[in-house]
């Protein structure tokens, strides 16, 4: 009898949780708390769209996972996301009306989380409109164009959604409103007018980028412009500037400058962070923090970071080199110099009769010379720290843009005529050659190679680059005996004494 007890007690246990757990899906709902919602495979923003849930119907809720719940409405299954629906149980008031949002950078990424790890699914471009519904951690959830995903806070114009309804109707006594003696710049590269200052206004035309207009009159964040044909509309100001007050860079915003392609921007700014992008050569950031070594600068509309060590930066208190001397007599303190090994990447230069590559020697002869010279105390930036190739023009703008006081170029030499050798220094401007006859007098001092002296060269590095910026042909790779020597631990350490000999005299005489 015990037995049969138990048994009934168990029996009667599973029914009762069986019953009331069917119970409990049966009775709840929910509904969008927009105008609809998306219903998918799986739980999940990865998972494809089978359908959407619209504002005025109700889905019976069959599960939940995480954030999600599975819903039946009609004879349809799919998953919603729980941040973008109302349980029917809820006491809350959701208004239904959701926010626009207005992407303010091109590129703009649309994630399937609120972070920066997660999956990209989708781009917006400048001046892109979209439905926000749900914000969270300073990332808003957007619909658009039936894409669902996550757009981050910083690049991204609110509207509230009272901004978006009809217009107020005008004053009986309409008046003609008067110009403003101001002009609108279009920033973006189409701009909708509408005849309204809404959004929910009928479009009337386009403007586009660079394109210029009268103001006559301005309302909340909407300004209405003197269109061509005597004809008039509204734009969304965010979109563009004004020539009364056009935005100025503040006067301690720096900007820094990539040096070299392959330059690596971070999620964190740590060397242990995921690489987010690769930059090229010549790129420009505005930093919006620094951060120890690091900047924090804008790619594609998410912050990244960068290391300061491989970016150049301008300097506002550089003096013209001509009258550069070191701080401390004897040294090279205070004096920055660019070093520029030649070639690099798929550009390798000249090849010895040997073998041997001009691009791999200007590289080793480039990182001897930059330890001496740092060990007297001079800052020193190379071009390239590895076998990667950078544009001539952006070699050339190094100098400038770090306020530096030389440049540097190694290189090796070559000619059809096998015979050939020695060394030649090269300037292009009359204010390189003191420079460049300094280090070629100190170089033939080092070593007791052939002499070609210092002499007018049309290369680009020089060609255009500023004072004090000189081009060394180390010797002919083409020159069998010549390229042997100049391969030796001995050469090299002679040739970057030479250099670095003619810098400090060049710098403290």
């Amino acid at each position: 009898m015990k037995q049969w007890t138990a048994l009934f007690l168990v029996m009667g246990a599973l029914f009762t949780i069986l019953f009331f757990t069917s119970d409990t899906f049966a009775d709840e709902t929910v509904t969008p708390t927009g105008e609809y919602v998306n219903l998918r495979d799986g739980p999940g923003l990865t998972y494809s769209v089978v359908g959407t849930l619209d504002a005025k119907k109700e889905a019976t809720v069959l599960s939940t996972e995480g954030e999600w719940y599975e819903v039946k409405v009609g004879q349809q299954k799919g998953w919603v996301a729980s941040w973008l629906v109302t349980a029917k149980s809820s006491e809350a008031d959701v208004d239904a009306k959701a926010d626009v949002i207005v992407a303010t950078t091109d590129g703009l990424n649309v994630r399937s989380g609120p972070s920066i790890q997660s999956t990209v699914i989708g781009k917006m471009n400048a001046g892109v409109e979209a439905k926000r519904t749900l914000e969270r951690d300073g990332w808003s959830y957007v619909t658009i164009d039936g894409m669902d995903g996550w757009v981050s806070n910083d690049y991204v114009q609110v509207i509230a959604a009272n901004e978006t309804d009809e217009p107020k109707q005008p004053d009986e006594e309409e008046t003609t409103p008067l110009p403003t003696d101001d002009t609108f710049f279009v920033e973006v590269d189409q701009l909708n007018v509408r005849a309204e200052a809404s959004l929910s206004s009928e479009k009337v035309g386009t403007v586009k980028r660079d394109e210029s207009y009268l103001v006559l009159d301005r309302q909340d964040n909407w300004v209405q412009l003197a269109l061509p044909n005597e004809s008039k509309g509204w734009v969304y100001a965010f979109y563009g500037s004004f020539a009364s007050d056009a935005p100025k860079q503040a006067d301690d915003a720096l900007v820094i400058t990539t040096v070299a392609d392959g330059t690596n921007v971070r999620t964190e700014p740590t060397t242990d962070a995921p690489i987010a992008k690769r930059l090229s050569a010549g790129e420009q950031f505005t930093v919006q923090r620094e951060i120890d070594d690091w900047y924090a600068i804008s790619v594609g509309g998410e912050t990244a970071y960068v290391a300061s060590w491989v970016v150049a930066k301008p300097s506002n208190d550089h003096v013209p080199s001509a009258d550069k001397k070191a701080s401390i007599p004897g040294t090279l303190n205070g004096i920055s110099i660019v070093i520029d090994p030649g070639h690099g990447g798929r550009d390798r230069g000249t090849t010895g009769a040997r073998g041997t590559k001009e691009k791999d020697l200007t590289l080793r002869t480039s990182h001897m010379l930059a330890d001496k010279l740092r060990a007297a105390g001079a800052s020193v930036h190379m071009t390239r720290e590895s076998d990667v190739y950078v544009p001539l023009r952006t070699r050339a703008a190094v100098k400038d843009e770090l306020g530096a006081d030389a440049f540097i170029s190694i290189h090796y030499d070559a000619n059809t005529d096998s015979s050939i050798h020695g060394i030649t220094s090269y300037y292009y401007h009359d204010n390189q050659q003191a420079l460049t006859q300094t280090l070629n007098d100190s170089m033939m001092e080092a070593v007791s190679n052939n002499n070609r002296g210092a002499q007018f060269g049309d290369f680009l590095v020089i060609r255009e680059n500023s004072a004090d910026s000189v081009l060394l042909e180390l010797g002919f790779l083409t020159n069998v005996a010549e390229e042997q020597l100049l391969t030796t631990t001995a050469f090299q350490e002679d040739i970057t004494r030479g250099i670095y000999n003619g810098l400090l005299r060049y710098f403290n005489d």
